[in-house]
């Protein structure tokens, strides 16, 4: 069997506490590591220990930190920028329907939705270059438009719309 190396000695009472572990140890490497953790853990320090310290990983000091180039100021106030333009823009895509009349910003105004088709007291109001048929296909897309174009015929006097003219939707 090899001889086995000394390892040096931990200041003052450790050496005695840490000597009674060197036989769970194989290696040189990890007796002087149990020394080292012991001095840290159990000798006084300038400052109080903390679990950061214990375990070996001080925090960076910002101070001694380098100055960002002038490239990643740059870079830096774009995010930022970016950032306040993406955030605003969000902002009014939640308010706008809450402050616009209507409260629903992807309805034209003056164009009935089909969800507004359902309701039997909504009114359209003529756009236009609008016809009956056009009317018709936009509030009931996946159907036979003639059974709307001839309720919507009865409201119409003469047989010709007229821009701005009010049509009750059945």
């Amino acid at each position: 069997m090899t001889r086995r190396l000394p390892c040096p000695p931990a200041p003052g009472p450790l050496e005695a506490y840490a000597a009674r572990f060197d036989d769970l140890f194989s290696t040189l490497a990890q007796r002087r590591g149990f020394r080292e953790y012991l001095m840290g853990l159990l000798l006084p320090r300038d400052r109080n220990k903390t679990l950061t310290c214990l375990a070996g990983t001080e925090p960076i000091d910002r101070r001694r930190r380098r100055p960002p180039t002038p490239a990643a100021r740059r870079r830096a106030t774009i995010r930022r920028r970016l950032t306040a333009i993406a955030f605003a823009v969000g902002l009014v895509l939640v308010i706008r329907p809450l402050v616009l009349p209507g409260g629903d910003p992807l309805v034209v105004p003056g164009r009935a939705t089909p969800a507004a088709a359902a309701d039997a007291t909504r009114t359209y109001i003529v756009q236009p270059g609008d016809t009956l048929w056009s009317i018709a296909r936009h509030l009931h897309p996946d159907e036979d438009p003639r059974p709307l174009v001839d309720k919507l015929s009865t409201q119409v006097p003469e047989g010709s719309l007229l821009a701005g003219q009010r049509l009750v939707l059945p």
